[in-house]
């Protein structure tokens, strides 16, 4: 019986920590982009960071087509405003999943950490490899040498 609590004690820290990881990740370089003369790195948050600099621009460029009345160039900007914006949600998902886990974790060391919080720990880091696999292989599809 007692083995059972240790095990339960030690899952609760490395849920926690996975999420702890999973957030410092957020910060690390996650891009590596090596073509031609150009050489560059960026971590989530920088991307992050682009993606709300192309929708501030795009902004400025709806505004300004608007102003001169170009309807058509109105409209065309607005769908690459909300192109933009849909890439963003889809890049954070996969940083969603240490958030969770850090959730799962401190509520497991707050409280007891039972079947239904580990099953739930277990299926989001199911998704969490998954998408990193599908990551990878799309990652991997685009990749020039």
């Amino acid at each position: 019986m007692e083995d059972s609590q240790t095990m339960t004690k030690f899952t609760k820290f490395v849920v926690l920590g996975a999420g702890v990881l999973g957030l410092v990740a957020f910060f690390m370089p996650l891009i590596h982009v090596k073509q031609g003369g150009f050489e560059g790195k960026a971590s989530g948050l920088d991307v992050m960071k682009g993606f709300d600099q192309a929708e501030q621009a795009m902004g400025e460029v709806e505004t300004a087509a608007g102003a001169m009345g170009e309807t058509d160039a109105h409209r065309a900007v607005g769908e690459v405003k909300s192109a933009t914006n849909t890439a963003k949600w889809l890049f954070m998902v996969p940083f969603a999943f240490p958030v969770l886990f850090l959730l799962t974790g401190g509520i497991g060391a707050l409280t007891r950490f039972g079947r239904g919080m580990g099953a739930l720990t277990l299926l989001f880091g199911l998704i969490a490899v998954a998408l990193w696999f599908l990551i990878r292989a799309a990652g991997d599809a685009v990749k020039t040498e």
